[in-house]
C-alpha cells in the first residue's frame, strides 16, 4: 500500500492483537529522529523496535521491501529471559504515562456528558469516535501483567463502547435527518 511508504514509522505500528507472550523486534538501521517519533511500537534501544504483535511479520517484510530495507532488517520472534526485568524494558520502551494520561483525559471529558438532543448527541458521538480513534496509535496494548496498577485503558474503552452505542442510534437518526433535510433536533 502506498500509505506504508511515507515513513518507516508506518513499518512498526502494528496494532491491536492479544499479546502470545513474545516480543518481536524489528531493527532496522535508520535515522534516529524517525524512530523517536513511533508510539505504538516500542524503543528500548536505538535501532530496535519491539511489539506485542507476532502475526505481522509478512506485513512487515513486504513494507521493509518496498522501502530497499529488507536486506539490512532483522526481524525474530523471542521469549523474554531472566536477565533484566520485563517492567524495566517496558519502561524504557514506552512512555505509558503519557497514554494513561490521555486515557484519563478522554474519561473525565466523556464521563458526565450528557447531551439533550438529536444536535448535542450527534456532535457528542462525532467527538467520541473522533478522541478515540487516537488510541490505536499510542497504546501498544501490552498484557496486563505489564501495565502499571490501576491502568485506565479498560476503563476508557468500557466509556468509549457504552456511550457509542448508547447516542449511536440518536446520533444515525438526527445524521439522516440532516442529509434528507428534514429540521429537528
Amino acid at each position: 500500500m502506498a500509505v506504508q511508504r511515507l515513513t518507516i514509522r508506518g513499518i512498526v505500528r502494528m496494532v491491536g492483537g492479544q499479546w502470545p507472550g513474545d516480543i518481536e523486534r524489528l531493527a532496522l538501521q535508520f535515522i534516529q529522529a524517525e524512530a523517536a517519533d513511533a508510539r505504538v511500537d516500542g524503543s528500548p534501544e536505538p535501532g530496535v523496535w519491539i511489539t506485542p504483535r507476532t502475526d505481522r511479520e509478512a506485513e512487515a517484510l513486504g513494507v521493509l521491501k518496498e522501502l530497499g530495507l529488507a536486506d539490512d532488517a532483522m526481524f525474530f520472534t523471542a521469549a523474554y529471559g531472566a536477565v533484566g526485568s520485563e517492567a524495566a524494558m517496558v519502561s524504557r520502551a514506552w512512555d505509558l504515562s503519557e497514554v494513561e494520561e490521555r486515557y484519563e483525559a478522554f474519561i473525565d471529558e466523556f464521563t458526565g456528558l450528557r447531551p439533550a438532543d438529536g444536535d448535542a448527541v450527534l456532535q457528542a458521538q462525532t467527538m467520541l469516535v473522533h478522541e478515540w480513534r487516537r488510541f490505536p496509535f499510542l497504546d501498544p496494548r501490552l498484557p496486563l501483567k505489564l501495565l502499571p496498577a490501576n491502568w485506565s485503558g479498560a476503563q476508557a474503552a468500557d466509556l468509549f463502547h457504552g456511550r457509542h452505542a448508547e447516542w449511536g442510534p440518536v446520533a444515525l437518526r438526527r445524521w439522516e435527518e440532516l442529509v434528507d433535510g428534514r429540521s429537528g433536533g
